[in-house]
């Protein structure tokens, strides 16, 4: 089931990239929209990276006075929300940037592949696009968490989040690294998890889109668009408990080895920045 899953998502991306895909991104450039497109595109995940950074610094605050075994009212989260979420958006903008030239620079190859219909090589060369593109991902990913971190807990600026992320990252690469490697081993299974059930799910709903294009094409089309709406919501509340699962492992990592630090360094200069904040 789950391998049929995955064979049948790779494929609808094979087929869109060399049919559909081309056709469209093709009458895209030709009817001029393409720059307001890119503008909608680039606003609606201004919007998303600033929610996530928001859920990201009310995680890491809830899960600090737990650890300190404190309360605080959601109206003290969301108040250390407002005063951190424009520094994390910015270490977070600047870290998606970085890697989303990495990733138009390693996989440009590998689309252009795809469409002239080298499966095979594209294939090939996406699995040696991959090989440096993880390393990288991974480490931007905790350097971006770790200074959200830094912010919240300590209320340090840009650079000092940047500087102090990084030391942690590096001195505790072997603990990180589990970690990382534990929630990804979570993101492949739920990848292989939805992929089946999705391929299963889109065959039935295809038998039954037949069955009611029978009948009516106004309610075949009315039945796929309402399944279809259903599966993404779905897919993004299943996606959404996912990542909170992730920022919380995250987040205790985080306050774990920077008590870890304190400790090493403890009659050393405190972490670069100001005492924590409350």
């Amino acid at each position: 089931m789950f391998g049929a899953g995955i064979f049948n998502y790779f494929y609808a991306f094979e087929y869109h990239l060399r049919g559909r895909g081309k056709e469209n991104f093709s009458h895209l450039l030709n009817s001029g929209r393409i720059f307001e497109t890119i503008i909608w595109v680039a606003i609606i995940l201004a919007i998303s990276l600033l929610l996530s950074v928001a859920g990201r610094i009310a995680i890491i605050q809830k899960i600090l006075f737990l650890e300190r075994k404190q309360e605080m009212p959601l109206s003290g989260i969301f108040k250390r929300v407002r005063s951190c979420i424009w520094r994390a958006f910015g270490i977070s903008l600047s870290a998606d940037l970085v890697l989303l030239v990495v990733a138009v620079w390693l996989f440009t190859p590998v689309i252009y592949l795809f469409i002239t219909g080298l499966a095979f090589r594209g294939a090939m060369l996406s699995m040696f696009a991959a090989i440096i593109f993880v390393p990288i991902f991974a480490t931007l990913s905790l350097v971006n968490f770790f200074a959200a971190g830094f912010i919240v807990v300590y209320d340090l600026k840009y650079l000092d989040a940047f500087k102090n992320s990084f030391d942690l990252a590096g001195r505790f690469w072997d603990l990180c690294l589990v970690v990382l490697a534990f929630l990804a081993a979570a993101y492949v299974l739920f990848f292989i998890a939805s992929a089946g059930i999705f391929g299963v799910l889109n065959n039935l709903a295809y038998l039954g889109i037949i069955l009611v294009q029978s009948i009516s094409a106004g309610v075949s089309h009315f039945v796929s668009s309402a399944l279809s709406v259903i599966l993404l919501a779905v897919s993004i509340f299943a996606a959404a408990i996912l990542n909170a699962y992730a920022n919380s492992v995250l987040a205790l990592l985080f306050l774990r080895i920077v008590k870890d630090k304190r400790a090493e360094e403890e009659s050393a200069a405190p972490v670069v920045g100001t005492k924590p904040a409350a």
